[in-house]
């Protein structure tokens, strides 16, 4: 048994290399392959959809060179199968499992040495071989049944006995034929959940071929459409089924073009399922909320997992006021449910480099700028103690560093940066172009806010002997506390500001996020 989980890999687990195949008959030639090209990632459930005839089974059998392309070729982990031997293709498809829609068992054999028979042909001990099988019959639930022939199962079990198979030789690449076109529905749901299963447990990349929406819905992660030889579309499932953008895949979405061109109006809007969860009544709350009715025209939604996913198309009412709340409605519920875990953790992590970066800023400039601001009040003109020379300067930096836009001011204080923090980025390096471009700014709160204190509780300080350091600390401070405080809050808004705009240039936060995204 392979251990769990999926391994990292450099690169594409199968590429498709402009691949081409051609059939020639004595009357006619048949281009079953155009030209196609697609990269399959390692642990991915990729399907391949098309009608009957587009060339999907052609294209699945070129992936382990059943066929040989007549152009381009195939790349499985790295190697070029156009490049192999036929002994080294034999020893590839150990690693290349494979079923088919009609099984393809030995019906000779038991249940027990149908899953033994690719063990047997790679030399593997006999007592060794069954002990395996035995394994992965019970992983596919048909322990019991080891000893039966295929011609006494049903055809979810004759197909589990091909997946245990398939399984048999530790595949890294499952390819799935059509396997369970042959099925009835609920054995189709039973075989789609096992694969699932195994893809999850062995991270077993899995390729299915089919011609049903429904079973790429149902466990795929990424799909390609081909249509008449040719590759239509791809994407991941979510991306394809909520934005079909060719034909072919308009025509496999919607279940017949017809539905698409009948669905025309101002006032109609598709919605697509994906991810809420299945007992929220979406479409309900936003009815009671709009105090309004809307038409379902179409409806195609099933529960997979909890989860509701299909779509529904509605009419809307022909009042526009209450038709544009409804799609607000649902837009933002749509931006709600694409927030995953991982980018609601990342969400808040930038949210608390921002308000830790915020908060540090602001209180370093705080322990600038305050000296600053009592400075410019008590050396001014008319102040406590006067000297013009150091009132000068003060004031002239502070005017000069408040005028200079904050970008420019973190470009121009990089040097300073590098010398403190020993790097220009990250929440840390902008913290000190935060204190930079906010003292300035709270040493001329401070000033206005000690310059509002009433002269004559000076005097009346003065006149009791106070000296400076007194009048500075138990008057002007004690009395300026409310507006410094009011202050203090602005010079926070006004940080924040700038941690937004700092994202521009690598200072991280919800500026970043917001840049990136």
């Amino acid at each position: 048994m392979r251990r769990e989980g999926r391994e990292k890999r450099m690169g594409p687990i199968i590429k498709i290399s402009n691949v081409s195949k051609t059939f020639a008959g004595k009357e006619n030639t048949v281009e079953a392959l155009k030209n196609i090209s697609l990269d399959i990632e390692a642990g991915d459930i990729y399907g391949i959809i098309g009608m009957s005839g587009a060339g999907k089974s052609t294209l699945v059998r070129c992936l382990n060179f059943l066929e040989r392309p007549t152009q381009g070729t195939v790349y499985v982990e790295g190697q070029d199968l156009s490049a192999l031997s036929e002994k080294q293709l034999r020893q590839l498809r150990t690693r290349v499992g494979m079923i088919f829609q009609n099984f393809n068992l030995l019906m000779q054999n038991t249940v027990l040495d149908n899953v033994c028979f690719p063990m047997e042909i790679a030399g593997i001990p006999k007592k060794q071989a069954r002990e395996k099988a035995r394994e992965y019959l019970r992983i596919v639930e048909l322990s019991e049944k080891e000893k039966a022939y295929p011609a006494q199962l049903s055809g979810g079990q004759k197909q589990r006995v091909a997946i245990a198979r398939a399984l048999a030789m530790d595949p890294k690449i499952l390819l799935c034929d059509e396997a369970t076109s042959a099925l009835d529905p609920t054995t189709t749901k039973s075989i789609l959940a096992l694969l699932k299963e195994i893809n999850k447990k062995y991270g077993i990349t899995i390729v299915i071929i089919t011609h049903s929406m429904e079973v790429v819905q149902e466990i795929c992660s990424h799909v390609a459409i081909i249509d008449a030889g040719m590759l239509a579309e791809s994407g991941t499932v979510e991306e394809v089924f909520a934005s079909p953008k060719s034909r072919a895949a308009k025509k496999l979405v919607f279940q017949g073009e017809q539905k698409v061109s009948l669905m025309r109006s101002r006032r109609c809007i598709r919605i697509v399922f994906t991810e809420n969860s299945s007992f929220e009544p979406v479409i309900a709350n936003m009815v009671l909320e709009c105090r309004a009715s809307v038409n379902i025209l179409m409806a195609d939604t099933r529960d997979i997992g909890g989860i509701a996913r299909g779509q529904m198309v509605l009419q809307l009412p022909e009042d526009e006021g209450t038709a544009e709340k409804m799609i607000a409605i649902l837009r933002w519920r749509s931006w709600m449910i694409m927030l995953s875990s991982k980018e609601i953790l990342m969400l808040l992590e930038a949210t608390g480099t921002s308000i830790y970066m915020t908060l540090v800023s602001t209180l370093m400039a705080y322990v600038i700028g305050l000296p600053v601001g009592v400075l410019l009040v008590v050396c001014a003109p008319g102040g406590l103690k006067p000297k013009k020379a150091l009132y000068k300067i003060l004031d002239i930096i502070v005017n000069i560093t408040r005028s200079i836009p904050f970008l420019i001011l973190m470009i121009l204080a990089t040097p300073l940066v590098r010398l403190i923090v020993g790097k220009s980025y990250g929440a840390n390096a902008t913290i000190i172009s935060l204190t930079l471009a906010a003292a300035p700014f709270v040493a001329r709160l401070v000033e206005s806010s000690l310059l509002e204190v009433d002269k004559g509780v000076i005097e009346a300080a003065q006149s009791m002997g106070a000296g400076v350091w007194q009048i500075v600390t138990r008057v002007l401070i004690g009395e300026a506390r409310v507006s410094l405080i009011v202050g203090s809050t602005i010079a926070l808004g006004t940080v924040l500001g700038y941690t937004a705009m700092s994202g521009a240039i690598g200072g991280g936060g919800l500026g970043d996020i917001a840049i990136r995204y």
